[in-house]
């Protein structure tokens, strides 16, 4: 997910905006709460009716980018919704000033009325699937065309992780 700290006209629809980027450390200390297999139903669309909300998160991560930041998220299966309520809810959740296990708390209730909002559509990208027994990709380059189609720079200090 693509997210500015500021609104442009031109990049509305391929990136999240308006927001305050939280710093990386409390990014980082919150998303480690919710990677791992646990229940998403706090981040399942409302609505949606999957046959279960288990999930195993392998990457939950925020990187900084010239202009913005990109938060990454692997994981063996997705839920209708879950990255833009997750996103939404890091989000809100440091808006709010909330201890980054703040985040676990909201899944943990295992309601989809304790997430923050979703955010907008227009920030997410769907940067690479794989199978099992295929090998890991390449991050780095999926930074760079993330990056590239949300008209950001290219990362300050790409990792592999």
């Amino acid at each position: 997910y693509a997210v500015a700290g500021a609104t442009s006209p031109f990049w509305a629809h391929r990136r999240g905006s308006g927001q305050t980027l939280p710093d990386a450390g409390w990014a980082g200390r919150a998303l480690a709460t919710v990677r791992g297999e646990q229940d998403f139903a706090s981040f399942a669309k409302s609505g949606s009716n999957p046959r279960t909300t288990r999930c195993r998160l392998d990457v939950a991560r925020l990187d900084a980018v010239q202009g913005g930041a990109l938060v990454t998220v692997r994981a063996d299966r997705f839920l209708y919704g879950l990255v833009r309520a997750l996103v939404g809810s890091l989000f809100t959740a440091h808006r709010q000033g909330l201890a980054p296990e703040g985040l676990h708390d909201i899944l943990a209730r295992r309601n989809r009325g304790a997430a923050g909002e979703a955010a907008p559509p227009g920030g997410l990208y769907l940067a690479h699937v794989a199978y099992p027994g295929e090998p890991e990709p390449d991050m780095e380059q999926l930074h760079r065309r993330v990056c590239t189609l949300a008209g950001f720079g290219i990362p300050k200090t790409p990792e592999r992780r």
